[in-house]
């Protein structure tokens, strides 16, 4: 039910650069070549070369470049090193981030020359990363499935993270990194604290579990650390087919045990959820001005497990100014999975478009100044409106097509009181300085008379292939299990490597929760079995189902028993 208010967090102290790309639901695919990258550290400066670099040479200078990462995980980095990978290059990972900086002069991992960014590739964990104080910037992270589900539209499967922040890692930014084809894009293992993931590309990360008891996968971020902050990630394509969920499941963002962390300003087009949020030590997580469309059957803006649930349940959920729109049958775009307790799920400032239902959510609701729809006009919302929230079309402008600003005649325009967003407030999900009139507009578009960049087409050309290391090959920590793998050759780039000091990583956010509760005791090998990521209650209904029949079978043996001469 609603209530008269909401909980105003203060966030200041995040950085809010304006991100164009973020105009609008289709993105598009980052700048792949030149020497644009961020500048780098204050010290040492190593190379590594996959066609022309030399194990035996001292790795200082393009022309004396290491060859294999096998070279460059044993290299002893210190506070403000480089490690820079060649443009136009590829390596079977694992890549093994173990050094550490300090606040003011971090570990940097990036790459130099011109052309494709640098690609690890086909390792339980392609980047590994142990270390604190670090910067992970300009690598593309894939796999390449170990095998497919005949039985589920031959969907690639297997367990591959593109990179792993292990527990015990601290203070990290991983910046403009692409990710793809994996069944986890990133992710923050629980004991990690203090990450940003920031103006990264995750796409057609669609690879399901291969364990046999596990159908989770198709996560392009997946957050079971602590002060993470998830922000200006371009994400699509999380969406992978399910024998458990309801024949489809993927999310862009899961949410898995992770505390206190804060996603705002990402776009997100056709993943089958945007997030889901499970774990009962799931707390104080907060999504503010994310952009998310899709057209597929049965998509979720946020799946919210409840008490009841196998999942949850999952405390003090604020959902603030995202515009979601979906168009695809069968669609919902919040749904809680089960009740909810308390105030547990607030959701205010929102436009919210669901062509089965707009919200599905009964108890523990926080909700006003939203507006619902969909497209015969009749949206579905199951719990009490609050007198600010309408039923009303928000006047898009190509809502089908995912351009999801707003027209000169929204009724989300200056239609909301301002909420304390702290810098998360300060600009909208194009960069437009919030508000634009006398009071903010609802959704994440602020309605503007000056040129805004329109959204862009969503990127289908799969990334140049470079070439591949041809020897040296490497091997991973002890938990992967992986062998070493083969490459091929190819051409090689022009050297152009960066110099300038980097400044210091921003610390995430630290807030403190309304609710504490004692964590559920983790299950056996969820170090390397991701969450799972499908529809609410879905496991826990053929549980019930296959609970049923075979009470049918045990009423039926007695009966037969009893007319038995025997």
């Amino acid at each position: 039910m609603f209530a008269a208010g909401w909980l105003t967090p203060s966030i200041a102290g995040i950085s809010q650069a304006a991100d164009p790309a973020a105009s609008g639901a289709a993105v598009s695919a980052p700048p792949s070549t030149g020497a644009s990258s961020p500048p780098l550290g204050p010290g040492r400066t190593y190379h590594v070369d996959c066609l022309g670099g030399r194990d035996d040479a001292d790795g200082r200078h393009a022309s004396t470049a290491w060859r294999s990462l096998d070279r460059a995980n044993r290299a002893k980095l210190q506070p403000g090193d480089n490690l820079l990978l060649l443009r136009g290059c590829r390596w079977k990972g694992p890549l093994l981030v173990t050094w550490s900086g300090t606040p003011d002069a971090p570990v940097t991992v990036g790459a130099y020359g011109e052309g494709p960014l640098p690609i690890v590739q086909d390792s339980f964990q392609d980047i590994f990363v142990t270390g604190d104080w670090f910067v992970i910037q300009d690598v593309h992270v894939r796999a390449d499935p170990p095998t497919h589900d005949l039985g589920c539209d031959r969907q690639p499967a297997g367990v591959r993270y593109g990179i792993y922040v292990e527990s015990g890692s601290t203070h990290g930014i991983i910046r403009d990194i692409l990710a793809t084809e994996l069944n986890t894009g990133i992710r923050i293992a629980r004991g990690a604290s203090d990450h940003q993931i920031l103006d990264s590309d995750f796409r057609r990360n669609d690879m399901k579990s291969d364990v046999p008891t596990s159908d989770s996968g198709a996560v392009a971020i997946d957050l079971q650390g602590d002060n993470t902050v998830v922000a200006h990630d371009r994400i699509s394509g999380s969406d992978a087919c399910s024998r458990f969920f309801g024949g489809r499941d993927g999310s862009a963002i899961s949410v898995y045990g992770g505390r206190h962390n804060v996603i705002h300003h990402n776009v997100s087009s056709q993943n089958h959820d945007f997030i889901e949020l499970g774990d009962p030590r799931t707390n104080d997580t907060l999504i503010a001005y994310n952009v998310d469309h899709s057209t597929l059957a049965g998509a979720n803006f946020a799946v919210v497990h409840g008490l009841g649930s196998r999942y949850g349940p999952v405390h003090d959920t604020r959902i603030f100014h995202n515009t979601t729109v979906l168009t695809g049958t069968g669609s919902v775009a919040i749904e809680c999975s089960h009740a909810l307790t308390g105030d547990d799920l607030q959701i205010a400032g929102n436009i919210v478009w669901g062509e089965a239902d707009a919200a599905t959510c009964d108890d523990g609701i926080t909700e006003s100044d939203n507006l619902y729809w969909a497209s015969d006009g009749r949206p579905q919302v199951t719990f009490e409106m609050a007198p600010t929230s309408r039923t009303v079309d928000p006047r898009l402008v190509d809502p089908q097509g995912g351009d999801l600003r707003l027209l000169p005649d929204s009724p989300a325009i200056d239609a909301i009181r301002p909420m304390d967003l702290g810098a998360i407030g300060a600009l909208d999900a194009a960069g437009v300085p919030v508000p634009q009139g006398y009071a903010p507009d609802i959704g994440a578009y602020e309605y503007s008379t000056a040129p805004t960049p329109s959204p862009t087409t969503l990127a289908t050309v799969e990334p140049t292939e470079p070439p591949v290391q041809t020897d040296a090959p490497t091997h991973g920590p002890a938990a992967s299990g992986q062998s070493p793998g083969a490459a091929s050759p190819g051409g090689r780039a022009t050297p152009a490597p960066s110099a300038a000091p980097t400044p210091p990583p921003t610390p995430a956010p630290t807030r403190t929760p309304r609710v504490t509760r004692t964590p559920e005791p983790r299950p056996s090998g969820v170090t390397d079995v991701p969450p799972p990521t499908g529809g609410p209650g879905a496991l826990d209904q053929l549980i019930l189902l296959v609970g049923v029949v075979g009470m049918i079978g045990l009423i039926a043996a007695v009966f037969l028993a009893r007319r038995s001469p025997t």
